[in-house]
């Protein structure tokens, strides 16, 4: 009898805990801290590739500290309105390397990444849970991601083999 008491304690006590869990806000895309980010990552990119310069890069390889990381940054692809530029991970330490793909807007000055490890066209957000398993704010995270790779290439990064580019790109819209 006193085992049963035990028992119906534990389920008393446990259904107090479950009454005051909190119920998830659904996720909402920023536009403004979006296109803010975009602009950000385009003003690192033409710093780091230096372009609109005389001496614009169709590749660069960045080492950082240690050589814990080191990236390649390839342009693919450049028009006058928009430049595509690949970024994978050099060293093969890692199961999964990084790979992206950046599209450039240079008439908006804006770059977002439009594919990651072979995910592309990221929607605004996701149901949550979803048969890729992508977060409900993917986009967002992916595009803050590239934010911080930059930030830490520019500020850490080691620069390697550089390849000028064929086609310039022009600096005004």
């Amino acid at each position: 009898m006193a085992q049963n008491q035990g028992a119906d304690s534990r389920i008393k006590h446990t259904a107090g805990v479950t009454d005051s869990i909190m119920v998830r806000t659904k996720y909402r895309f920023n536009l403004y801290t979006h296109i803010n980010r975009c602009a950000n990552n385009y003003v690192d990119i033409v710093k780091l590739l230096r372009i609109g310069s005389t001496a614009n890069l169709r590749s660069r390889s960045i080492s950082l500290p240690n050589d814990l990381l080191v990236l390649r940054f390839d342009v693919r692809r450049s028009d006058r309105y928009t430049s595509d530029l690949t970024i994978r991970q050099e060293n093969q330490a890692d199961a999964a390397p990084l790979w992206m793909k950046v599209r450039i807007f240079h008439d908006v000055r804006k770059a977002e990444v439009f594919v990651y490890q072979w995910h592309r066209n990221f929607k605004a957000f996701y149901e949550y849970p979803n048969a890729e398993m992508l977060l409900p704010n993917e986009k967002d995270q992916v595009n803050k991601l590239l934010s911080e790779l930059l930030m830490h290439c520019l500020q850490d990064g080691i620069s390697g083999e550089q390849t000028l580019l064929d086609v310039g790109v022009p600096t005004s819209g």
